[in-house]
């Protein structure tokens, strides 16, 4: 059984706080018949796991689209071609928006 590793590099950089963020380094081995049972290339791999990270609240936009490899567009259009949220609001968010409508059109509180 052929075997293909994958190396995550480890990178630091600085955040938009002034923070430095640690990316960490991990090698995982998938052997190629996972791979192509489950019709994934490296790169395949990379952009499901990074939707399925943002989709399940573990990463942001801009880190799943950094660990995928692709632009914050690119990886917007991915994300809709798969019917993943890219703006999550919950029910305050809504109730301050419904606010904000009542304002605007004069209706007050």
């Amino acid at each position: 059984m052929t075997r293909r590793r994958y190396r995550l590099q480890t990178r630091f950089c600085v955040n938009r706080i002034g923070r430095i963020d640690i990316m960490a380094r991990m090698t995982i081995t998938i052997p190629n018949d996972i791979l192509r049972a489950a019709h994934l290339d490296e790169r395949g791999l990379l952009v499901e796991l990074a939707c399925h990270l943002f989709d399940t609240d573990r990463l942001t936009l801009h880190e799943a689209a950094g660990m995928a490899g692709m632009t914050r567009t690119d990886f917007e259009d991915e994300l809709h071609d798969r019917q993943i949220a890219i703006h999550r609001l919950d029910v305050e968010d809504l109730r301050q928006d419904l606010q904000s409508l009542r304002q605007f059109n004069g209706e007050g509180k």
